[in-house]
């Protein structure tokens, strides 16, 4: 009798602790990034705060690069190479470099921001799309309040180049879809830093 009541204790602790389990893995969420061979200009729309560049190290990517907003430069990491001090956390709302030699893809895992955001700064920012719905450069430049003319480039791959896109400027045409785990570059004329707030721009679901 004693050994049934210990076996029904820890069937009611599995099916607790099971569903625990299955409750944490139904909140968080995956990401899927598909890189090609080159550069590529990422975003990781996940919160995780052990999600760093060496976690990115699967066959074909060689370098993850963060963008240094102060020196106008990249701080690298460069796989198998780079000291571990070199290694930087991939935070959701901002924009990464990655080279490969080969194309890969890759699944990232972490929760979905509550409210993403990103601060803008003053000049030039690289930033990431983190949110799961396509938005606008247009929307995305209109967010900053207190720029105007504000500039935003995405990389294309194809030419080795960027698409640009300038506030009250460009035509219609010039104005491309911004995408999740996508980085770009924004060049803000704002005086001060701002914060976008992602839920506050216009979006569209995919």
């Amino acid at each position: 009798m004693r050994a049934l009541s210990i076996f029904l204790i820890i069937m009611l602790l599995c099916v607790a602790f099971g569903g625990f389990a299955e409750a944490a893995h139904a909140s968080s969420v995956e990401f899927r990034l598909s890189l090609g061979q080159g550069w590529n200009l990422v975003s990781v729309p996940v919160v995780n705060s052990s999600l760093n560049a060496s976690s990115l190290g699967v066959p074909g990517v060689q370098q993850v690069c963060e963008f240094n907003s102060s020196s106008l430069g990249f701080n690298p990491y460069v796989e198998g190479w780079s000291h571990p001090s070199a290694d930087f956390n991939l935070n959701a709302g901002v924009g990464y470099f990655v080279f490969c030699n080969a194309s890969t893809s890759l699944t990232v895992y972490g929760s979905s921001p509550s409210n993403p955001s990103v601060v803008v700064s003053p000049r030039l920012n690289m930033i990431g799309w983190a949110s799961y719905n396509n938005s606008s450069a247009e929307a995305v430049c209109d967010a900053l309040s207190g720029s105007s003319n504000t500039n935003i480039w995405r990389y294309n791959s194809s030419t080795g180049g960027f698409d640009a896109y300038v506030q009250g400027w460009s035509p219609s045409s010039a104005n491309f879809v911004i995408t999740p785990g996508t980085g770009y570059f924004i060049y803000s004329f704002a005086a001060v830093p701002e914060t976008i707030y992602y839920n506050n721009i216009s979006q569209t679901p995919l």
